[in-house]
């Protein structure tokens, strides 16, 4: 009986602190608790579920990094879970370690091209678990580290190196769908095109170091002066930057140019040369939607924004012109407005290769139907998970009887040696030595399909399976 933690593969350092969390899948309840108990106690975060039906609906409410299943399971096994895992969209990639009994070579291929990362043969090895649990987060730190450069990769490839704005490639891109959700929906959108007043001289008279500060320093007023992740801004040219608006009518948007004109005419800009004082001139353009904005292009609107910055500059600079699209709207003069408001078959391999991968019978106490001691050794004396693992035995133990019972009835050996293999798993778990013995001579039976002595073999198993549950009943019982 392997109850003890995972091992650990390596020496514990600072970053086992962030080990990736495990969605579980297995639909043998007493296999499941102690494999969620083994993985608990190595330091990750466990979720469990039945099967994988269950786990697919747990993994699109919250991404797990880890994905350990099993094959063999209702509603959906292992094999149907991994290729909807990898059909699926997550934010991250999912490492899919397959747990399962199949051990041919064409079973592990099959288990590899269904989407699993990792194949590992039950019953699992402890140590052999471990190095594959740190091999899966070594792959995820890796995918992590390159995920994190393409988004470097793409943030400057849309951002202006020096302030930090988007960049002309970003406009081009993003302002079009803007424009598409304005067709479609009849929302305002406004641009606004700023640029800075006499800059040359800014760069004659300070140098091209305070210049650069100065256009720094103000797409920082213009980043300041929107809504985060609503409105975004770019720089257009040289000192020349475009605001774009969405969800924006003309009134807040000559506004917002106001307040921005404002706070630079008042403040100025801070330097490496020191503070230095500029204006900017500001050409606004919007519409409603009330208008014809079937002939509205990306070229439409930045050219009436810019129609308008030419006006507000041929007009004596530091103020705002802007123009709406809406039918009958008259152009604004802003100067110096002081107040505006704005799982499957078996292959064909040879029954002997099969049963070559069933493990020796377990052995423990055999003066009892179940080790009770060696199973409260195994938990560090934790008494109470042993009854709440006691009682998850007994619990599941009948329905696999009933469909074992059925399936020799039947002559379905891959049935019977499904449900032998998994109460083997949950008697070995909780220290039913006999029980966990009978049950790995009847998966190897139902694996060579010998017919003879099937439901020997089943009725014995069946004996041993119940004299363990009525033993850790009147166990329980007495330790409560």
């Amino acid at each position: 009986m392997q109850a003890q933690p995972l091992p650990s593969s390596r020496t514990e350092t600072a970053c086992d602190a962030a080990k990736p969390a495990i969605l579980l899948v297995d639909d043998e309840p007493t296999t499941r608790m102690m494999t969620a108990r083994k993985l608990r106690r190595a330091g990750y975060e466990v979720d469990v579920a039945e099967n994988g039906k269950e786990a697919l609906d747990r993994l699109r409410q919250r991404l797990f990094p880890i994905l350990l299943t099993d094959w063999e399971m209702p509603a959906m096994d292992g094999l149907e879970l991994c290729r909807a895992v990898r059909a699926a969209r997550f934010d991250s990639y999912v490492y899919i370690i397959l747990l399962t009994a199949r051990n041919s070579k064409a079973n592990v291929i099959e288990g590899l091209e269904a989407g699993a990362d990792e194949y590992i043969s039950k019953p699992v090895n402890d140590h052999e678990l471990a190095a594959r649990l740190q091999t899966a987060q070594r792959i995820l730190r890796l995918e992590q580290s390159l995920r994190a450069a393409n988004q470097r990769n793409l943030l400057l490839s849309i951002t202006d190196a020096l302030t930090g704005a988007h960049n002309r490639h970003y406009l081009m891109s993003q302002l079009p769908k803007e424009l598409g959700r304005t067709h479609r929906y009849a929302r305002p959108l406004s641009a606004v095109l700023c640029d800075i007043d006499r800059f040359k001289t800014i760069n004659d008279r300070y140098g091209h170091q305070v210049g650069d500060d100065a256009l720094v320093q103000f797409a920082a007023l213009l980043q300041r002066s929107i809504r985060s992740e609503v409105d975004w801004v770019v720089r257009y040219g040289g000192e020349e930057f475009l605001v774009v608006l969405p969800e924006t009518d003309f009134g807040a948007a000559l506004a917002f140019a106001e307040r921005v004109r404002n706070a630079l005419e008042a403040q100025g800009v801070e330097t490496t040369g020191g503070s230095v004082s500029m204006t900017a001139s500001f050409g606004v353009t919007s519409y409603s939607g009330a208008s014809d904005q079937a002939k509205l292009s990306v070229d439409t609107l930045i050219a009436a924004a810019d129609a308008c910055l030419y006006r507000a500059k041929r007009a004596g600079r530091n103020r705002i012109i802007g123009k709406s699209f809406d039918e009958g709207a008259s152009t604004v003069i802003l100067e110096r407005p002081a107040d505006r408001h704005f799982g499957d078959a078996l292959h064909d391999e040879t029954a002997a290769a099969k049963v070559e991968s069933i493990p020796a019978p377990v052995t423990g106490n055999e003066t009892e139907p179940v080790d009770w001691p060696g199973l409260l050794e195994s938990l560090d004396g934790d008494e109470g998970f042993a009854r709440e693992l006691a009682q998850t035995y007994i619990d599941s133990v009948d329905s696999l009887l009933a469909d074992l019972a059925a399936a020799v009835d039947r002559g379905d050996y891959d049935t019977v040696r499904s449900k032998a293999h998994a109460l083997k798993g949950a008697s070995a778990e909780i220290g039913a030595c006999r029980a966990a013995d009978a049950a790995a001579k009847l998966e190897t039976a139902a694996l060579a399909g010998e017919p003879d002595g099937l439901g020997t073999l089943a009725a014995k198993l069946t004996r041993d399976v119940g004299a363990a549950a009525d033993y850790l009943r009147s166990k329980t019982s007495s330790e409560l």
